[in-house]
């Protein structure tokens, strides 16, 4: 098979084995009811099986080589627009479904955290969300306290997500071969959030500051975060009165972390 040049800004490694592709749509579930949104068309193998099963698909894709190619190579669809845009930067408000949508994408391993935050965004919009990603990605995506993985980033997900891991796909897959191993991962927007936060960005803020200090007590971290100015000894008092912050990151559940949000918050805010 012979492969466009890829660019390594764009971070392109191509999907090639149509087993594999194949076994994605299986997995999603994809069916002639789905309008689907994929996030790189790349060479076009996976647009066209999605295309094949789906009802409609809108398929991103920045390369304006690549876009044109795909148009060309598929233009006996009628159910695809590809646009040739950056995600990343793209509206999608302007994609006007009265169903929810279905993601299924090959995502770019170096802009997966800011694809993430989008979709985390706009999660009302999607009834699932299939990622091929990087396997220590969907490792941290999923981790829970005292797991190595464990971050502010797994907090992240898993408060706008449940998340599902489905299977890996060995690196031969891929034009070129990427240098880590891959994971499917299947993400299910939360329709209320797993634990009270009263405030979002407190919340998230407090998130940032405990995982700031990595090697540190909470206690040391919520005092000297760059992100809670208005932070001090007495406000950390209030917290201990109900909460223990003798404890470094990765033994504090998000349960625990949004309960220390809510106090800083009615006493800050």
């Amino acid at each position: 098979m012979t492969f466009p040049k890829t660019k390594k800004k764009y971070g392109q490694h191509f999907l090639y084995d149509l087993r594999v592709i194949k076994r994605l749509i299986e997995a999603a579930n994809i069916s002639k009811k789905d309008v689907v949104l994929e996030i790189g068309s790349g060479t076009g193998l996976l647009t066209r099986q999605l295309a094949e099963n789906s009802e409609y698909i809108y398929s991103f894709e920045i390369d304006k080589y690549l876009c044109e190619l795909t148009k060309e190579n598929l233009s006996n669809y009628s159910n695809i627009n590809i646009i040739n845009t950056d995600f990343l930067k793209y509206n999608l408000n302007k994609i006007n479904e009265k169903a929810r949508l279905k993601l299924v994408a090959n995502i770019p391993y170096n802009i997966t955290s800011p694809i993430i935050e989008k979709l985390a965004k706009n999660r009302k919009m999607f009834s699932s969300i299939y990622l091929l990603t990087q396997n220590e990605l969907a490792l941290r995506m999923k981790a829970k306290p005292k797991d190595k993985n464990y971050s502010a980033f797994s907090i992240y997900c898993q408060y706008y997500f449940d998340i599902k891991k489905l299977f890996n796909v060995s690196p031969k897959c891929f034009h070129p071969w990427p240098k880590v191993n891959s994971t499917y991962v299947l993400l299910i927007p939360r329709e209320i959030p797993p634990y009270k936060v009263i405030s979002e960005d407190i919340f998230f803020k407090v998130v940032k500051s405990v995982f700031w200090g990595k090697r540190k007590m909470i206690k040391t971290s919520l005092l000297k975060s760059p992100y809670l100015d208005k932070v001090n000894e007495e406000v950390i008092r209030k917290v201990e009165e109900k909460i223990i912050l003798n404890k470094r990151p990765d033994e504090v559940s998000p349960e625990i972390i949004s309960e220390i949000s809510n106090v800083i918050f009615q006493y800050c805010y």
